[in-house]
């Protein structure tokens, strides 16, 4: 009896611990990045994986100062292509699903002070 009560308790205390691991390993899995324009009219994230569950890429694209607005696009890092492109006059906030690998936000023809964030997760 006592050696039975014994594996139960092992085997609950392993399932403690994977799950213990999994909630704490998660959140370290939500990455972001950001990027400023500055005084110029470009910049660049770093690459971001997708979410490993929703295949979704999160951004947010605000134009800076100025009346040119801001143009975007999301690329991805394996094969260079442009998986999301678009402009904004003040702020967007959504995201790009279906996707699987590493990908970057690229601001350009953007007006000074123009800033974009992309994420795994909500932005």
């Amino acid at each position: 009896m006592a050696s039975s009560a014994r594996k139960k308790g092992v085997a609950v205390a392993a399932v403690v611990g994977a799950t213990a691991t999994l909630a704490i390993s998660s959140p370290a899995l939500a990455v972001t990045d950001s990027c400023n324009t500055g005084n110029g009219s470009s910049c660049n994230t770093f690459y971001i994986n997708a979410n490993y569950s929703s295949h979704r890429i999160y951004y947010n694209v605000c134009a800076g100062n100025g009346t040119i607005g801001a143009r975007f696009r999301i690329r991805d890092q394996a094969n260079g292509v442009v998986v999301k492109t678009g402009s904004v006059s003040s702020c967007i906030t959504s995201y790009v699903g279906g996707l699987y690998s590493l990908y970057r936000l690229e601001l350009y023809n953007a007006a000074p002070s123009s800033r974009g964030t992309i994420g795994s997760t909500a932005v």
